[in-house]
């Protein structure tokens, strides 16, 4: 068992790295739909402040991951976050255009 954050992981949270910033993303176990959404709609309606004090506060995680989340949804209308290219794929996807991670909900 391993500590992330400020909270104890009890299911298996899954890591994901970014080729374009050479940062990481860590995705916890109990996100669930209803948060994806909710994120999702925050960060494509520009509230992206509100946004990571969601994921802080839902979640517990620090603000550093709570950064690199927001950083890395997908931009409206499903395109690359990074340089706005289609994507191509729903979830979690590279963009064919810049190789940038993208959470695309």
């Amino acid at each position: 068992m391993s500590i992330m954050s400020d909270r104890q992981v009890l299911f298996m949270d899954e890591v994901y790295e970014c080729p374009q910033c050479n940062g990481s993303l860590t995705l916890p176990s109990e996100i669930d739909e209803a948060i994806q959404l909710e994120l999702a709609t925050a960060c494509r309606g520009d509230r992206k402040i509100e946004a990571m004090v969601l994921i802080h506060k839902r979640l517990n995680l620090n603000l550093r991951d709570c950064k690199q989340m927001i950083h890395h949804i997908s931009g409206p209308g499903d395109v690359c976050g990074r340089c706005a290219h289609k994507l191509l794929e729903r979830g979690i996807t590279y963009c064919s255009g810049c190789n940038s991670l993208n959470v695309n909900w």
